[in-house]
């Protein structure tokens, strides 16, 4: 059994939660979160999602901004 580690680097591991739908709506007609936790330095971001479907798209263009950051 392998042991857990901490991440070395930031966005090296992130945690992702996926929340909803959510009963009110956002002004932006949103129904979802998704919060994305750094490991490294536990920066938080929530983003506000309309469909559940959106949230692959969102993934892919997070994972394009932290590339190559802290390395």
């Amino acid at each position: 059994k392998e042991a857990f580690r901490d991440a070395e680097r930031p966005f090296e591991l992130v945690h992702v939660d996926f929340v909803g739908p959510i009963e009110e709506v956002s002004l932006g007609g949103a129904r979802y979160g998704v919060i994305f936790t750094d490991e490294k330095t536990r920066y938080v971001n929530v983003y506000c999602v309309e469909y559940k479907s959106s949230f692959l798209s969102l993934l892919e263009e997070i994972h394009l901004r932290c590339e190559g950051f802290g390395t």
